[in-house]
């Protein structure tokens, strides 16, 4: 079973990621932090498994810090 924890976009040092809980053995093992980028989700991060085990993670690249200021002088 796969989880995540809470995310924090912090380029500093995350402590957070995906991790997996193995059932026979009752513990947890780190998959994957989270990387230095903003990354994206509905509900929290979003991600999911490739066939071979891999993690696929949604990287922020969104507009919506962007403007655009038009001035026109006399």
């Amino acid at each position: 079973m796969y989880f995540s924890t809470p995310y924090f976009f912090n380029p500093r040092g995350n402590t957070s990621g995906v991790y997996r809980w193995k059932f026979s053995t009752n513990t947890t093992e780190s998959v994957i932090m989270y990387p230095d980028f903003l990354l994206a989700g509905v509900y929290g991060v979003s991600y999911g498994l490739t066939p071979d085990g891999e993690i696929l993670m949604l990287r922020d690249l969104s507009t919506r810090d962007l403007y655009a200021l038009d001035l026109e002088l006399p």
